[in-house]
């Protein structure tokens, strides 16, 4: 009878290792470079979306916090106009990149120079929004 019990059991823990084996198979890290890929990926749907930041009038200009330094605030600001970006689109995005760039430099070890930045201010020059620092 202990003999049925100790096969039924080791039968059970076997399965479970093999499930556990191929769990890990499934899931893989990402290495650096395809991390970076990733954030670089995001970034272009950013630009997509701000377009060329069209506009005559500063009143349409805004920018917007980009980036995760690993010290703490943004490695610059994108410029965009309110004419014709999907405001709410660009904020979950760049919301997104920020969560996955600080990901990026807590599991990399990513160090920055800690100096922080303003917004510029804005003006319009030939139709579009410019910064000015």
């Amino acid at each position: 009878m202990n003999y049925k019990k100790s096969l039924i059991n080791l039968s059970f823990l076997l399965i479970l290792l093999f499930l556990g084996c191929g769990l890990s198979e499934n899931s893989k890290e990402n290495t650096q470079d395809e991390d970076r890929q990733e954030l670089e990926a995001l970034y272009s749907q950013i630009e997509n979306i701000i377009g060329d930041a069209s506009s005559d009038d500063p009143a349409n200009c805004r920018v917007i916090a980009f980036g995760a330094k690993p010290c703490g605030g943004p490695w610059s600001y994108l410029v965009y106009s309110v004419i014709d970006t999907d405001t709410l689109l660009l904020k979950a995005k760049v919301d997104l990149h920020y969560l996955k760039e600080d990901a990026y430099n807590h599991k990399w070890g990513v160090c920055s120079d800690c100096v922080a930045i303003g917004p510029p201010r804005l003006i319009c020059e030939n139709g579009h929004c410019v910064a000015v620092y």
